[in-house]
Formats: structure tokens, sequence, C-alpha cells
């Protein structure tokens, strides 16, 4: 993981030729100097930015800075004050940058001969031999590493000479930070103290408050569903209980939010505008100001601004499937991605999500026309406020009888008397799509118009919620959990009822009897009381969401279990307001 301690600008960022941004994306692709697949990425801000390759290239705003063939590195990452780096690698190989140039660091006899067991005293004669997978600073002159050896975690310190021991294994054949079985693939420091490690136990976190002096508290397993993959952590600085965890898996299973410091991840983010079926293989996740991306296979990258709704902010062609296997954010807005064949993209817009809200508008022209004579009309449209604009080139006219027409203003003309129903559909720039009519009466040649005829805009009366026939199933110890939400959109200032069930397994020996409790929410804010008594159903009333928009209905039922304390599970579908 990237260092997580915020950084200070100290020198002039030298700029990269860059190509113009696609119009409709908030990717801009960089030359990175390489065609070799990028595995890691760190960046200072716009205009400085640092990679390494699975070939052994390092390289500085595209300048090759060191050529290690053979050497597959995994990551890197500048010191806060961006005069120092690390770079770690496969094979037990760790290089230094001291200000000036990049070489590999000496790791003998910096640890203990054994993997968390045995008989001590051990003496510190061992080297480290395993892949190491990932670095962070938690000061100036303060690094760790750790990688696939059981249980070490090297320390680095030194501004000039620097000095490498590991913090983890002891020399009475303990260690401080033991994935057992497990592969320890990244780590991130909050503070000099209080620093996350996750491991390919299912994400699992390892989390020591005290730099490792005492052994680091194991945290819930199932950030992410990925057995035995590599898992990416990155924690929200702005506020340090929400982190992100990712997996090199597919699916929604490998992408895990926590607002509890870690403890718990919710697995059911929401996806606006895709589905986390789409997801193939999440490569890496960082967070800044508040927000977070996440990069992986087939083009896959991902922003999410609160964390229980995650959107796809895929580049435009020709990366659209581009293999992302790295990702670094600097601030609220500056992110970069890297991966497959050189490719690096940034942005400066990287806490912004895509534009899901259809266009509105009305039709004006005369209610009353003659047959055989054109008429103008003109669609009176605009897109939800921060939205993409509209497309002026989307505008398609129609009526019965009548012949399509495209532009704004557009003129009609009606083949015979009777009464018509002007229909124009658009789009905003991001394919969101509105439409609009109008009601005029035709009248033949010769025959005035009823009186007082003006413009009417006549739209359509939103649907009516269906029954709750949308179901999102998990499957406990014990049976199934069920929500279920309108399948329909539901219109603005209406309700509709959630309904959670449980339906309890009939094999022998199940832990879970039945839900004896649950709360509802939208968004993030509870609805009313808890329900005690199933079944399970609250009326919940659409007040104040704005037309068009997507909200994540959740549901926390409490379980009753044979013995101990009944646990908390929580399933989540998602409803849309009509537009």
């Amino acid at each position: 993981m990237r260092r997580l301690v915020s950084t200070v600008l100290l020198a002039v960022a030298v700029p990269l030729a860059a190509a113009a941004p696609a119009a409709a994306g908030i990717w801009t692709p960089i030359a990175s100097g390489t065609t070799q697949d990028i595995s890691a990425v760190d960046t200072r801000g716009p205009g400085d930015i640092l990679i390494a390759t699975t070939g052994g290239k390092i390289l500085r705003n595209g300048v090759e800075q060191l050529n290690a063939p053979g050497v597959q590195f995994t990551d890197i990452a500048f010191n806060p004050a961006g005069d120092r780096a690390l770079a770690t690698a496969a094979n037990g190989k760790l290089y230094r940058f001291n200000g000036a140039a990049w070489s590999l660091v000496p790791l003998a006899n910096t640890t203990f001969p054994h993997a968390c067991g045995g008989v001590g005293p051990f003496p510190r004669n061992a080297t480290p031999t395993g892949n190491l997978n990932a670095v962070t600073w938690a000061a100036a002159n303060t690094a760790y590493v750790v990688g696939d050896d059981r249980g070490v975690v090297l320390k680095l310190v030194g501004a000039g000479p620097v000095s490498v021991s590991d913090v983890s294994r002891q020399a009475n054949a303990t260690c401080r930070v033991d994935p057992v079985s497990d592969r320890t693939t990244d780590i991130g420091a909050v503070t000099d103290q209080l620093i996350y490690l996750s491991t390919t136990n299912f994400g699992q976190r390892l989390i020591t408050t005290d730099a490792f002096a005492t052994a680091a508290a194991a945290r819930n397993n199932s950030s992410v569903n990925c057995p035995g993959s590599p898992s990416r952590l990155a924690v929200d600085l702005t506020s340090a209980n929400r982190s992100w965890v990712v997996g090199a898996c597919g699916g929604s299973l490998s992408f895990g939010f926590s607002s509890d410091s870690g403890t718990t991840y919710d697995l059911s983010l929401v996806y606006p505008n895709g589905s986390a079926s789409d997801i193939e293989s999440l490569r890496g996740v960082a967070a800044a100001g508040g927000s977070a991306v996440a990069a992986g296979r087939r083009g896959d990258i991902i922003v999410t601004l609160g964390g229980e709704t995650a959107y796809f902010q895929r580049a435009d062609a020709p990366d659209a499937l581009t293999d992302w296997l790295a990702v670094h954010k600097s601030s609220a807005t500056d992110a970069v991605v890297a991966g497959a064949g050189g490719r690096l993209l940034a942005s400066t817009r990287a806490n912004e999500i895509p534009d899901l809200i259809a266009p509105a508008g009305t039709i004006s022209g005369p209610a009353a026309a003659t047959a055989g004579v054109p008429t103008t009309y003109m669609a009176n449209v605009a897109d939800n406020a921060g939205g993409s604009g509209i497309n002026p080139s989307s505008f398609a006219w129609s009526a019965t009888g009548v012949p399509a027409a495209g532009g704004n203003p557009v003129a009609l003309t009606f083949p015979s008397p009777g009464f018509y129903t002007v229909r124009v559909a658009f789009t905003d720039n991001a394919g969101n799509a509105g439409t609009a009519s109008l009601g005029v009466l035709v009248s033949s040649a010769g025959v005035p118009s009823p009186p007082g005829a003006t413009p009417i805009s006549a739209p359509s009366a939103p649907s009516a919620p269906r029954s709750p026939t949308k179901t999102k199933t998990v499957t406990v110890a014990g049976g199934r959990v069920t929500l279920a939400a309108p399948r329909a959109c539901v219109p603005a200032g209406t309700s509709f009822t959630a309904r959670l069930s449980f339906k309890r397994s009939k094999k022998k020996g199940t832990k879970f009897v039945k839900v004896t409790k649950v709360d509802f929410y939208i968004d993030r804010k509870k609805q009313g009381k808890t329900d005690r008594k199933a079944p399970f159903t609250k009326r919940l009333t659409v007040k104040r969401l704005k037309a068009g928009s997507t909200h994540r209905l959740r549901a926390r039922a409490t379980i009753k279990v044979k013995r101990g304390k009944g646990p908390t599970k929580s399933i989540s579908t998602s409803f849309k307001v009509c537009g």
C-alpha cells in the first residue's frame, strides 16, 4: 500500500506529455515511458508520478531511473517529503531511492530463522527470501515492508544509512504478526502507531496500535470473499473509521467497505450504473479526501464516495478494457491508475460520479394547428445541476402520421384534422434519456381554431409502485434471509413496503433459530422504530429524494442463536425514484 500519511509538495512537479482527455470520461492518458506492465504506482500530485514494472524498471514522470532486468516489482512509495522512496519486489528484493539514485537494500541477518514457532531463543541471522508485497511510510524516515515469509514485518529507519530489522518475528519463536498459513499482501500506516495489514485469508486484517510493540489484533476475516487471493486495503484519513479492501477475484464479494475501524465489512455495495457481477478481479484500491478508487482487470475502475454506493468510471477507448494493476490517490480529486502494456491514466476529477439522472423538459408551441400547414415547436429541456448537459443532436420528434424529424426547434406538418400527441425524445451527454409531449388539435384549412387554445404540456403520470417483488437473498448458517423491495421505480412523495423474511434451514445442527428484530435504512438513515415482530415490514415514504436518483435500501436483522449473543446480518438492495 502507498503511504497513508498526508503529503506536502516541496518542489515543482515535472509536467508530463498527455493526450487530450476524452469528452465523456474523467481519465486522461499519460505517457509512461514504458510498454512493460506497470505493477505499482505512487504520486505526489498531478505531474509527479512514480511507477514500477513487472520487468524491473522504475520511472518518474516518464524518465527511467532504474533498469533491473529480471526483477518483478510489486509496490512503490514515496516518503512523506518526496525525497526518498522504496520499492518492493519478488524473491526478497527491496530497492531504496536516497534522493539521487536507486540501490538494492541488503536484507541479510534482518530476521530470525523461524516461522512463528519452534524452540528459542533464535539468533537474528536469517534473510527474507519470499516475495516482498507492500511498503508503507509511517514517518519521514520510518517505513515498513511485508511479504510472503510468515510473520516477517521489516522496519527501515534512517535518513542516510538505513537500518533494517524484523519487528514481528521474535527471538523466542513468537510473531507480533502471524497470518498462519496465509500471506501478508498489504500494509498501510494511518499514524506512526496505528498500522493496518491484510492477508490472503479472505482479506483478514491484522491491526497494531503500538507499532508492533505487542501482538497485532486479528479482525474479522471476511472483508472480501476471495480465499487465497491477494488483498489490498485503503483507509480514509479524513475519517479513519472508514476503510476499503479489494480482492483479486470477481463479483460483489471482491470489494468490501467498513465504517467501524475495520471490524466488519459490508460486501453488498450498490452499483447504480452497473452490476457487481461485471467485476472480474480488483487489483488495487486507494483513498484520499473522503473518497476511494478501485481498479482491476478488463477496464474496471470504480469510484465510491460514501462507501456503500460505488460507480463504474471506466476510461474511454482505447483503455476501456485495459487490465489495471495499481492505483493511487494523492487528494480527493487527483488519482492515477496504471496497468498492462505501460498504460497510465490520470484524473483531476477522481471524486466525480457518473451522471445517472435523465434530463427533463416541456414542449412549447401551438396547441391548435391547421392540417397541411407547417407548425413550429420547441423543446425546453434542462439537465440536472452538475449533470453532463444536453446532447444537442439527440432531439427526435414524432407524432402519428407525421414524418419523424430531428433538431430543435422543429416544423411539423399534420396531414389531416384530428387530435395528435407530439412527442420529443432527447438525451444528455451521458446517454440518459428524457421525453416530453404536447397535445395538439388540428383543424381543416379555413376552420378556425378553438378559442383560447394555448400550448399545453402533457407529462406522463408516474406509475404507481408495484408490490415488493424485487428480492435479495443471502444464506446464513441456519437458513436464508430475504429482503423484498419495489421492482418498479417509486414516485416521489409516495410510499412502498419493504419486507424482510427468514427461512430456517431444516438441517440438523443449524446455529441460527430466528430473526428477532429488524431495522430498515434508506441510504444510511434509519427509518422509524425497530420492528420486533414478524412479518418484518416497514412502510417507507419517498421524501426529499431527487427524481431519477437511485438509493440503497438496507435491512439489519438480529438473529437468535441457540447459544451466545445473537449476531446481526445486513442485506441490501436498491430502488429508483421515478424521473
